[in-house]
């Protein structure tokens, strides 16, 4: 288990890793080292309860705003470059939601799987680099 938390703090730090987290990343940290740390480790896992496999990745090309994202050359799965056509064309949680037969929720969590990805903070950070 890694935790990921708002709250840079020596004394949380110190009582996750005790109850057995394998490590502590405070998002005050630097993204692109966060996102280093959980590609390295292998820190991405389908959820258990995922009804049928994901299409294989596909390689996204994009022209990235920053040497982290350049570096990191995200590998998105076909639904990922689906959503990722939605939103940059401007569409909101909602619409992409509704064209695509997911909850809001679902959608959501893509748009912040994205974010990840490409080590960016916001929604239109991501589309300003991206287009």
């Amino acid at each position: 288990m890694v935790v990921l938390s708002g709250k840079d703090s020596h004394a949380l730090m110190q009582g996750v890793m005790a109850l057995g987290a394998q490590a502590f990343l405070p998002k005050t940290g630097h993204l692109g080292e966060v996102l280093r740390y959980v590609r390295d480790n292998d820190l991405v896992a389908l959820p258990a309860s995922s009804p049928s496999p994901l299409p294989a990745p596909v390689v996204v090309q994009a022209m990235p705003a920053t040497a982290a994202v350049d570096e990191l050359q995200p590998q998105l799965n076909a639904r990922q470059v689906e959503i990722l056509d939605w939103l940059l064309s401007g569409k909101s949680n909602k619409e992409i939601a509704q064209l695509s037969h997911l909850t809001e929720g679902t959608v959501k969590n893509h748009v912040s799987t994205l974010l990840l990805l490409f080590g960016m903070r916001s929604r239109a950070q991501l589309i300003s680099s991206l287009k």
